[in-house]
């Protein structure tokens, strides 16, 4: 076993420096994104998201099965666009463009895996796909982000009958169509669909993932909201095909739940009951579900190579409570959005001051641990990442945010009454631009969690309610008392109370 002195840290707080395969915890979520009961993945920024992303790919390399991860970084949003449909409605614009990109990503991969086993029908149906794709592209390997030619698809290597779609299309083998673009992929996505029926339970389980719809997002474009509602729409009509037809291709989309909740289209509540698994994590010490405590369990076990997980913690955090009643795993989640980003950054700089103090006190490294001391002193620099946080995440949609987190700092207190917050914002509004109204304010503050409200709760009594708790509950601007998140305290230097 190692000792806290030989740790650099508990994990990275991003997954894509994280070592997934050694710190991965399996939750009901990734249970369902693997046995393909659900397919879009819905959290906030440091949630997991990416994490869960990820494992599922290694999960499939693992499984023998195929995936596909699409990212959209440096995505060529514009040729995409060429491709929307201009005969629908704003909001489906986009879906058959979604759809062609998840049938060809689905058909390179198949093709690329293929073996024996096929019949002289599903090995001619692949080999269709592969002229269309080499065609058009010069490969069947292809790169995503140039799916989408400026001058069109080349059909001359398509013939479509209509004994074979079963409908009244009819055959088109012409190089061009005088039709729009966005018009030749719904026939183009009919002839695929149709091979992919053809190959039917033959086709190998496939996972084809889109994660970083967030890069670009820009809340007051009505084209980057109707380009991730046309996602899902085009999601939820793949996965009803190709479920009657027990084709194991599952597509699953990772969404940030500030950009879900702007999206507003006649199929969204069908897609959260039937296709929707919220990233949502507890912090109570029992390890069940999505429990925050096993993660952070596993995450020491595996660094200091404690064989029992039951024991990891004692060995990295001694077993004082904080100010004698609260468990310091629970201390430090209440300055959290209950996130895995945020447990673990707190952890690792506990962790720093814990391997400063050591020498200071001449503890022997073998008894170093975690303690009251370290928690406290790791407040301060997690209280200015938190706000760091809060600034990556609120940024795009309220630039002017932090003036209005100077409201909160001129209160002085953690705890206020709204005549407080009003007389506070008087004096800022000498100071800064405030453009929004003091209720608009107090709205943005809960939206984003940094305020919370009192409230009563039959059984519970008073608590504060906050929204990243139960987003469900609609802000009180009329309530007795607000409360600022314990992880903005030390950053924004209140007090408890007003004295």
């Amino acid at each position: 076993m190692r000792n806290l002195n030989e740790v650099e840290s508990f994990g990275g707080t991003a997954a894509e420096d994280d070592d997934i395969e050694r710190f991965f915890v399996e939750t009901p979520a990734f249970s369902l994104l693997t046995s393909g009961r659900r397919h879009l993945v819905v959290g906030r920024k440091g949630s997991g998201k990416t994490a869960l992303y990820l494992a599922v790919r290694n999960s499939a390399g693992r499984e023998s099965s195929l995936s596909v991860g699409l990212t959209f970084k440096q995505y060529p949003w514009a040729a995409h666009l060429k491709y929307a449909s201009t005969e629908v409605d704003s909001t489906e614009r986009f879906v058959s463009s979604w759809l062609f990109l998840m049938l060809i990503e689905t058909f390179s991969s198949v093709i690329k895996a293929a073996g024996p086993g096929l019949d002289r029908h599903q090995r001619r149906a692949l080999d269709d796909v592969s002229k269309f794709l080499r065609h058009n592209y010069g490969t069947t390997d292809l790169d995503f982000r140039h799916l989408f030619p400026a001058g069109g698809l080349r059909l001359d290597k398509i013939d479509v009958k209509p004994e074979v779609l079963k409908n009244s299309l009819g055959g088109f083998t012409q190089s061009r169509t005088g039709e729009s673009l966005g018009a030749t992929l719904t026939r183009i996505n009919d002839w695929l669909f149709a091979k992919l029926e053809v190959l039917n339970s033959k086709t190998p389980k496939t996972y084809v993932l889109f994660d970083e719809l967030d890069l670009g997002f820009e809340p007051e474009k009505a084209e980057y909201l109707d380009r991730v509602t046309g996602l899902l729409l085009a999601m939820r009509y793949f996965v009803s095909r190709i479920t009657r037809n027990g084709i194991p291709v599952h597509p699953v989309v990772f969404l940030r739940t500030d950009i879900f909740d702007l999206l507003h289209f006649g199929d969204k509540n069908k897609i959260v009951n039937a296709e929707m698994v919220e990233l949502a994590w507890h912090d109570q010490l029992e390890r069940t579900g999505a429990s925050l405590k096993h993660l952070l369990d596993w995450r020491i076990k595996e660094e200091l190579e404690v064989k029992n997980l039951d024991e990891a913690w004692g060995k990295a955090f001694d077993d004082q409570l904080t100010r004698g009643t609260q468990h310091k795993f629970q201390h430090m989640t209440f300055r959290t959005f209950l996130r895995p980003r945020d447990v673990i950054q707190f952890a690792n700089l506990a962790l720093s001051a814990a391997k400063s103090r050591g020498p200071r006190e001449g503890v022997p490294n073998e008894d170093l641990r975690i303690s009251n001391s370290d928690v406290k002193a790791a407040r301060v620099p997690y209280s200015n990442y938190f706000r760091r946080e809060l600034d990556d995440e609120i940024a795009a949609v309220e630039p002017a945010w932090q003036s209005y987190l100077e409201v909160l700092r001129i209160v002085g207190a953690a705890k206020f009454e709204r005549s407080d917050y009003e007389a506070a914002f008087e004096v800022a509004r000498r100071k800064f631009e405030l453009k929004l109204s003091i209720e608009d304010s107090l709205s943005l503050l809960y939206q984003f969690s940094i305020l919370g409200f009192e409230r009563a709760v039959t059984g519970a009594g008073l608590i504060y309610q906050f929204r990243y708790i139960d987003p469900s509950v609609p802000f009180e601007s009329d309530a007795a008392y607000f409360y600022v998140h314990r992880g903005l305290k030390e950053t924004l230097g209140l007090t408890e109370t007003q004295s």
